[in-house]
């Protein structure tokens, strides 16, 4: 009978320590779980941000081409401009010359 309780304590023994491995394999798992749901948590505000950067960089494009636009016609109006008083500016030598011209006629 002793032999009997003693391999009967043997088997308690054995299923304490195999209960005891399950009960850390378990936490093991429910730690991998929770790092899993904290990757995923992760990974969905990664790619909210990335389409945040996304419509922001399609916003600054958009932007850019505005201005590029505008400063091509502010450069066609500064172009005119220039031209316009290069013009003006031979008129009014023109007229200045005359104007001497005349001066000189009537001396």
């Amino acid at each position: 009978m002793q032999a009997s309780d003693e391999s009967m304590e043997r088997m308690l023994v054995s299923v304490n320590e195999v209960v005891s491995y399950f009960d850390q394999l378990k936490a093991r798992v429910n730690r991998i779980g929770q790092e899993f749901h904290a990757t995923d948590d992760v990974t969905r505000s990664v790619l909210r941000n990335s389409q945040e950067v996304e419509k922001s960089t399609s916003e600054l494009a958009a932007i850019i081409e505005e201005a590029s636009a505008a400063l091509e016609e502010m450069s066609a109006t500064v172009e005119t401009l220039t031209d316009d008083n290069v013009v003006i500016g031979n008129v009014m030598n023109h007229t200045a010359e005359e104007a001497k011209k005349l001066m000189e006629s009537t001396k």
